[in-house]
């Protein structure tokens, strides 16, 4: 069976018609409201107490059994647990690997891992360290 192509309508465009540009300014309010509305959408949090004074072992253990659905955790906490829980993923090739190692993980300190394991394989392998962030490290980059 062979088919005919029907013919198309092409609809005249007028150039100097105001109309076939985009209002900006409604683009740019309807992308904030998109953002806005993303960013109502709170990600599930707990507080664990049992974790407060946890070691690596205890924190390595309690991350293999998050569900595998999700994709970034924020372990915030006070305590050494966290500084080796990060030294004993951080792959040692890993730009600031030097500077995690070196001290203790200080107060506002952030680690972040690329992990593409599943939570429950973690600590088998060690992660490649994205950045490494301190307050000492901020001030030397002002200098």
């Amino acid at each position: 069976m062979r088919t005919t192509a029907q013919p198309v309508e092409i609809q005249p465009v007028d150039f100097h018609s105001e109309a076939r540009f985009i209002n900006r300014e409604l683009s740019w309010l309807a992308f904030n409201e998109r953002v806005l509305a993303e960013l109502a959408v709170r990600p599930p949090s707990a507080i664990e107490d049992e974790l407060y004074e946890a070691g690596r072992e205890e924190l390595i253990d309690r991350l293999r059994h998050l569900t595998e659905g999700i994709a970034n955790v924020l372990l915030i906490g006070h305590n050494p647990g966290l500084h080796e829980l990060a030294v004993a993923l951080a792959d040692p090739n890993s730009a600031g690997f030097r500077m995690l190692e070196s001290g203790k993980f200080p107060t506002a300190a952030r680690a972040s891992f690329r992990i593409p394991d599943h939570w429950s394989a973690l600590g088998c392998s060690r992660y490649e360290l994205v950045d490494y962030v301190a307050a000492e490290s901020l001030r030397k980059d002002k200098d």
